[in-house]
């Protein structure tokens, strides 16, 4: 039974941890977060820093914020502790980024891939998430099995980057569909049409009912707030995107938008809120005046 490595405990991160270790594997866990770490206490060994997280274990499992917070950690990595070491890097990350990780990890004789995952932290917490994976196809095929103790589906994607370019486009999708319901529906109520009659029309009577309409539309609508998808992550993944078409010198047309609206809602006081928030953004430019409407 190999032993494995976890470094991220946060909302998304514990839950595959628990997976893991409900499937009987040993670990060895990290967090900057001592109390995120200490809940680990008694069914993980909770180490004081990545690097001994990477001397203790043989594939190292990463549910981080960023690529800049996995440039970090991978920082505080001996070089000569990368060797013969597999990092599974489970954060939605930049494509560019996660190939300067693979190159690095290839030169000190370790392996990288990138495959960050869809779905809650209550999927997570149950096992039902999903990756998307990119690296060396022998690389997957060997932490594959690890990796079906949390995820549904693990999707071999192609190579180093791919992973997180899966994700990012997810995300850019996914995001500007929330964008475009918080504005549309917002709109709706406005001009006094009834937005629960627009959103049933809309589900029941055009074929554009997809997942993403069922699941935000009714909390854009009702004003349920309760955080799925926080404002400052969204942006994060937008801005990956952003980056990715700037890198061909190539306009973003729809994005620039939902971008604009995200930082909107931030600067309004939105950072932690979940995205359906930015209907209370386009509420407020609309002018609405009803006081009981719950501002940013």
């Amino acid at each position: 039974m190999k032993t494995l490595g976890f470094i991220g405990l946060g909302k998304m991160g514990r839950g595959m941890c628990r997976n893991l270790i409900r499937a009987g594997y040993s670990l060895s866990v990290y967090d900057k977060d001592s109390a995120a770490a200490a809940a680990f206490s008694e069914t993980a060994c909770v180490r004081t820093s990545p690097s001994e997280v990477f001397e203790k274990g043989e594939v190292v499992f990463f549910s981080l914020p960023s690529s800049l917070v996995v440039k970090s950690i991978i920082k505080e990595i001996p070089a000569e502790g990368i060797r013969g070491k597999t990092v599974v890097d489970m954060s939605t990350g930049d494509p560019f980024d996660s190939r300067e990780f693979y190159s690095y990890f290839q030169e000190h004789g370790g392996e990288y891939a990138d495959s960050p995952v869809t779905g809650d932290p209550e999927a997570a917490e149950r096992g039902q998430i999903n990756t998307a994976f990119g690296g060396d196809e022998t690389v997957f095929e060997r932490v594959r099995p690890l990796m079906s103790a949390f995820c549904n589906n693990c999707v071999y994607m192609g190579g180093s980057g791919s992973g997180a370019l899966t994700k990012v486009a997810a995300n850019y999708i996914g995001v500007q569909y929330i964008a475009i319901y918080t504005q549309i529906f917002s709109l709706a109520q406005k001009m006094e049409l009834n937005p629960q009659k627009l959103y049933d029309f809309i589900s029941e009577n055009t074929g554009m009912g997809c997942g993403a309409l069922r699941f935000h539309g009714p909390k854009i609508i009702g004003g349920n707030r309760e955080v799925a998808f926080a404002v400052e992550l969204a942006l994060k993944d937008l801005l990956y995107a952003k980056k990715l078409f700037d890198s061909f010198n190539t306009p973003a047309f729809t994005l620039d938008g939902a971008i604009d609206l995200l930082r909107t809602a931030l600067k309004d006081g939105a950072k932690g809120r979940d995205i359906t928030c930015c209907a209370d953004v386009v509420k407020e430019y609309l002018g609405k005046e009803d006081s009981s409407e719950k501002k940013v």
